[in-house]
């Protein structure tokens, strides 16, 4: 007669699994907020300023921040951002912008693009786990 003992890890593995899914959303974030700087539209020149939206001040205030557990945000700290994000307001549309490859929804699609890639993120982090 044998003794046959079974170790029930299903409890650590979920844990791990949870991790490894907060982990995945933390590099989104980062991928997230990486790609929007790269298409951030900079400031009017300085012969056009006519505010203080400086070139690169909207894409320095780019950060991404956990809120919580499996909760992460990627965000821009000027209210000028939602301006250039919608492309405009009620009263002025943006149409022309400064550099090439920048323009409104630089913040949608990057978060779009990344998002459709999520499985991707989540293999890779659960892949890792050891028990």
């Amino acid at each position: 007669m044998s003794i046959v003992t079974v170790i029930d890890n299903l409890p650590k593995f979920a844990e791990l699994t949870l991790q490894a899914w907060d982990r995945s959303l933390n590099r989104m974030a980062i991928d997230i907020e990486r790609l929007s700087k790269a298409q951030v539209p900079v400031g009017p020149t300085k012969k056009q300023s006519r505010n203080s939206h400086s070139s690169g001040q909207l894409r320095s205030s780019g950060h991404h921040m956990k809120l919580g557990f499996l909760s992460y945000i990627t965000y821009y700290n000027m209210e000028y951002a939602r301006y250039q994000e919608f492309g405009g307001d009620g009263k002025r549309t943006v149409r022309h912008y400064t550099k090439a490859g920048t323009g409104s929804f630089y913040l949608k699609n990057p978060g779009d693009l990344i998002a459709s890639k999520a499985l991707e993120y989540f293999m890779n982090e659960t892949s890792k786990i050891v028990l």
